[in-house]
């Protein structure tokens, strides 16, 4: 995937993650792209509600 990204861009300023799951993904986005902001969506509300990574939930 960040070959992938880096082949578009080697600076992304947001990443939209459909289906987020349990964001591991976005947790390796954001590491490698620490002035990125990410948009996280996933349909299950048990997942989204687990969620405890402040950086990742919106939670302040």
């Amino acid at each position: 995937m960040l070959q992938v990204i880096n082949h578009f861009t080697s600076n992304p300023i947001r990443i939209m993650d459909l289906g987020c799951g349990n964001r591991f993904l976005a947790e390796i986005l954001l590491k490698t792209y620490p002035n990125t902001s990410a948009i996280l969506l996933d349909r299950s509300i048990k997942t989204v509600n687990s969620c405890t990574n402040e950086q990742l939930c919106g939670r302040a």
